[in-house]
């Protein structure tokens, strides 16, 4: 594989003031992982580290979170997170959250729903805290804001459920739908309207036809998806028609099967890179 290295826009809405009064310590990198058919995500930014899911685990143990994101991680020195969040509970998104625990001290966990007797969450990780996802006010973590919205009623379940995560980094944002359909989208946006607008996308549902519809991308426009799916993955995603979408709506896009492992790197003058492994 080669490293492929891109710029995506020379900067963003910042003034000058906040560039040159921010450091190199400012950086912020967004990875999403190579996990197959599946999901994880990582933002860092010097000590402080957030995942959004943590990918697959087998009947047999093996496991994403050993072979690929941990050893990520620990190649930079992260003994430590500053927020986990679970998307909803579908393996590929949640099967490593055991792995994780039992080797990585976790500040505060963000779930989709409460579990039936989850004092083990703090007893295996020395959790400090947990919440339910759906806190729609900004919170920091360094420099990175983020808030989340969950869809709630007896009308949304599974991937519908999933905690929606919006994050904005020097003028520049990201929004991560987890598996949620075109059902959901719909009540998102007619509940949220512009507040979903986000410079970058991850692809609901790793670009099933179920997903990416028009009023969520007519919210959000995105100038560029993220799309997680495993190379010739059972599923057919991503969907053509949905690929076809984006490219009609001038939106770029790459996809973990065709790119490998994708990092955006976002300066505090709002300009932001993109670093993909071709295949």
């Amino acid at each position: 594989m080669a490293l492929v290295v891109t710029l995506l826009w020379p900067q963003g809405l910042l003034s000058s003031w906040s560039a040159q009064h921010s450091s190199q310590y400012d950086t912020v990198s967004i990875t999403l992982f190579d996990v197959g058919q599946g999901l994880s995500v990582w933002i860092a930014q010097a000590d402080k580290h957030i995942l959004y899911d943590l990918g697959d685990r087998f009947a047999s143990g093996f496991n994403l979170v050993d072979a690929v994101v941990l050893p990520e991680l620990r190649a930079v020195g992260v003994k430590q997170l500053a927020r986990l969040y679970i998307s909803h509970w579908d393996r590929d998104h949640s099967g490593g959250l055991l792995p994780l625990l039992a080797q990585m001290p976790v500040d505060w966990m963000i779930l989709p729903d409460r579990l039936p007797g989850a004092g083990w969450l703090q007893q295996s990780s020395g959790t400090s805290r947990w919440d339910i996802c759906g806190h729609g006010q900004w919170q920091t973590v360094g420099v990175v804001k983020l808030r989340s919205w969950q869809l709630t009623g007896s009308k949304w379940h599974g991937n519908n459920r999933s905690c929606v995560v919006q994050i904005e980094v020097w003028g520049q944002r990201l929004l991560l739908p987890g598996d949620i359909l075109r059902a959901g989208e719909q009540a998102l946006v007619r509940r949220l309207g512009v507040s979903l607008n986000s410079d970058i996308l991850l692809a609901p549902h790793h670009g099933s036809n179920s997903s990416s519809g028009p009023a969520l991308l007519h919210s959000v426009q995105p100038r560029l998806v993220l799309i997680a799916n495993g190379y010739r993955n059972r599923y057919g995603h991503p969907h053509p028609s949905v690929l076809a979408a984006y490219d009609a709506s001038g939106t770029d896009w790459r996809s973990t099967a065709r790119h490998g492992q994708t990092r955006l790197i976002i300066q505090p003058d709002g300009a932001c890179q993109i670093e993909t492994q071709s295949r």
